[in-house]
């Protein structure tokens, strides 16, 4: 069905489904760090988990759907860019595809935290308090492995903010503002393996490109009059 959509219906379908990424990915990323974890008191972690374990378990299906729909995004934005250039457009799926793998298994670590929380019998001989430093455990290398996939998350927004940059019929601003972003994550991932604590990360003050993008594709679309002839608008 994608195959058969115009550059300006590619422009519609990317822009819904780049929208519904936002809250997959609040409760995917966002939500068992701000609202469960308690740093420092794996204790409170662990019964947090366990006293919400429903809304964990659609964090984890969150994160492994928010996949699936990135890469129908990534497809659609492929279709809406190629007439700039075929290659860098392809490198929109490639650096999807890179990240898909990273985040889906990050979530047998969440999976496992979670199991561990309401049957801690499947931790049996360990004591109450090693079974909670456990989960925490798995809970940091679940955010560590998020800041891998940074890479990928940054690096897709590279070749799709030039490509707007270039393409007259999307504001090149909007494009700028993709590769600051783009930039955003991929510093993110940078001062992780540099420091042991970060304070802060890049990518909470540059993603503007990310909503405005969605937005702008949903309510205006391309500028018809300016797409390539050789092309369908």
């Amino acid at each position: 069905m994608l195959n058969s959509l115009t550059i300006h219906q590619s422009a519609r379908v990317a822009g819904f489904l780049y929208l519904l990424l936002a809250p997959l990915g609040v409760m995917a990323l966002i939500y068992i760090p701000e609202f469960l974890q308690v740093a420092g008191n794996p204790i409170a972690t662990q019964q947090n988990l366990a006293n919400n374990a429903g809304m964990v378990g659609l964090s984890i299906f969150s994160a492994l759907f928010l996949q699936i729909i990135q890469l129908g995004v990534a497809y659609c934005l492929y279709r809406m860019l190629r007439p700039v250039s075929d290659f860098t457009a392809r490198l929109i799926i490639v650096f999807t595809v890179l990240a898909m793998p990273i985040a889906m298994l990050m979530e047998v670590f969440k999976s496992v935290a979670l199991m561990l929380a309401v049957s801690p019998e499947m931790a049996a001989g360990f004591s109450t308090e090693q079974i909670a430093t456990g989960i925490s455990l798995l809970l940091e290398a679940h955010a560590d492995g998020v800041m891998i996939a940074h890479i990928f998350w940054g690096l897709w927004l590279l070749p799709m903010g030039w490509l707007i940059a270039r393409s007259g019929y999307l504001p090149a601003w909007i494009g700028w503002l993709l590769i600051i972003a783009g930039f955003g994550y991929l510093i993110d991932t940078l001062l992780w393996s540099l420091m042991s604590e970060v304070p802060f990360t890049v990518a909470e003050y540059t993603f503007a490109g990310e909503i405005i993008l969605p937005l702008w594709l949903l309510i205006k679309g391309v500028n018809k009059s300016r797409v390539p002839n050789t092309v369908a608008a």
